[in-house]
């Protein structure tokens, strides 16, 4: 009997292994944009502030306290939606899991049933088996049987 603690896994063939590998492409191209933006706005906003610290007008505090606001929103927005995708990884991870371990139960039940089947087959034979013995028993008693009386 397998142990069932092991998880056995197919390979995937061809088409599903070059989908999976397309799809983790995109996704950790999505991921790294996403870590990457927070930076590129705070960037963005320096050199904004950069620039108009070399002009002669004063800076608009109020839109600058806006955009910094804004960034730290969308900041807050992408880790939120970074969670999100992690916990929907591990839900995906337990769910191959368990998809691996009912695939491993199904196989054992498989061999089981087979070896059951078999065990069927065998005992539907025996019948003939036995009454073709019997048969041969009778058969052989009544000729001894017939000799007897001959001989009597």
């Amino acid at each position: 009997m397998p142990d069932q603690t092991q998880i056995h896994h197919r390979p995937p063939d061809s088409g599903e292994a070059s989908a999976i590998q397309g799809v983790a492409v995109q996704l950790v191209t999505t991921v790294d944009r996403v870590q990457n933006e927070p930076l590129r706005l705070v960037c963005l906003m320096k050199r904004i502030e950069s620039r108009l610290n070399k002009l002669s007008v004063p800076p608009p505090t109020e839109q600058i306290k806006t955009l910094t606001t804004k960034a730290k929103t969308l900041g807050h927005a992408i880790q939120r939606r970074l969670e999100q995708l992690h916990q929907t990884e591990e839900t995906i991870d337990k769910r191959l899991e368990q998809l691996a371990r009912l695939e491993s139960c199904i196989k054992d039940l498989t061999g089981r049933f087979t070896t059951q089947i078999a065990t069927t087959r065998k005992l539907a034979r025996q019948p003939a088996s036995s009454k073709k013995q019997a048969d041969q028993t009778i058969h052989k008693a009544s000729c001894s049987s017939q000799e007897r009386m001959i001989w009597i």
